[in-house]
């Protein structure tokens, strides 16, 4: 059983419109647990759309999409949610903090969801993560007096504080310097080495070499697939 499986997967935007554009078209895919993947392709080529679906936060228009076996289309709006928290960490590239809150508040937020953990061992989690990103010093500052940098390590610590089964990455280094880029990424592959499984959307060749298996889209399909390192699949 695959954390990822996706079986012949769609996604057309406005469907039965003049203006219908279709972003993915019949995408399978297996991604085994522990497995560092980059998803590679030019702007408007799938990656996020493929994401959001990954995630669930986007249902796809055909196929399935299984999470550890789990045809989620079957899944009521409360369980994909469910899986979102407990099983799904989620970098999005446009950060989606909550402008108002400090960058603890921002780390700590899928513990306030979380039954299982205290919202306090849920803070000192993410202040472990924060740390992890060089950010502890920054722990009480509101994300809306920060830098695009700073914000982006806070989205990173977040979805790093719980540590997910699954890890989605949606341009993680965007706009970091490479120095810290770099550190990013090689707290990203330690997180895979636990376990984790790792998929990275990213136009950077840097980023795509720390991960053993390419995935490159084009046009919403699937143009190339290749493993660096067959020994880890």
């Amino acid at each position: 059983m695959y954390p990822i499986e996706l079986k012949g997967i769609s996604k057309v935007y406005h469907p039965g419109q003049r203006w219908a554009r279709t972003a993915l078209h019949d995408i399978h895919l297996c991604i085994a647990e522990g497995e560092a993947c980059a998803l590679m392709g030019a702007s408007g080529s799938g990656k996020t759309t493929l994401l959001k679906i990954i995630g669930q936060i986007l249902a796809p228009t055909s196929g399935e999409c299984r999470i550890h076996g789990v045809n989620t289309a079957a899944l009521s709006e409360r369980k994909k949610a469910r899986i979102r928290n407990q099983t799904i960490g989620f970098i999005f590239q446009d950060f989606g903090l909550v402008e108002d809150r400090n960058a603890l508040e921002n780390t700590a937020m899928p513990f306030l969801f979380d039954p299982e953990i205290s919202y306090a061992q849920g803070k000192k989690m993410a202040l472990e993560a924060l740390e992890q990103v060089g950010l502890a010093r920054l722990a009480k500052e509101r994300v809306s007096h920060l830098s695009g940098g700073e914000r982006q390590r806070v989205a990173i610590a977040r979805a790093m504080a719980k540590r997910h089964d699954i890890l989605l990455a949606d341009e993680p280094t965007g706009q970091l310097d490479t120095e810290t880029a770099l550190h990013i990424m090689q707290l990203l592959q330690a997180i895979q080495k636990s376990g984790t499984t790792l998929l990275v959307a990213t136009h950077n060749p840097l980023v795509a070499a720390h991960c053993t298996r390419q995935i490159v889209l084009k046009d919403g399909a699937v143009t190339s697939d290749e493993n660096s390192n067959q020994s880890s699949r």
